[in-house]
């Protein structure tokens, strides 16, 4: 019962610090608001996962979490500092994608004066 109350407490103030954060965000110029873009979607998805994650957390947990304060932007700090692999995965996807069509290319010009060494990446 006390665990179950505990996690309403802490679904409240994630909620809360939700609702000012989107109040803060609904004050932006359009622009700041695009600038922000990457922040906004990654403080939703971190409420969700702390939302979804709270049913199974233990007492202990619960109750340090409850005491952090600002804990949305604290995750959000945190996850910043992690080295983000999205540039290098996209460059490897591109580089990739580039060398099929290169090899598609070459395939289907092979006689037409189609040099096969100037599309390598």
């Amino acid at each position: 019962m006390e665990l179950n109350r505990k996690r309403r407490i802490f679904t409240r103030k994630i909620a809360k610090e939700l609702q000012s954060f989107k109040r803060d965000i609904s004050k932006k110029k359009a622009t700041e608001v695009m600038e922000e873009a990457y922040r906004i979607v990654c403080v939703i998805s971190i409420y969700e996962m702390l939302l979804e994650m709270s049913q199974d957390m233990s007492m202990d947990t619960v109750q340090e979490l409850i005491k952090v304060p600002g804990v949305l932007s604290y995750f959000y700090d945190q996850w910043l500092k992690i080295q983000d692999s999205f540039e290098y995965e996209l460059q490897d996807c591109i580089v990739s994608e580039v060398s099929k069509i290169c090899m598609k290319n070459k395939k289907s010009n092979r006689g037409n004066g189609y040099d096969e060494k100037a599309c390598c990446y």
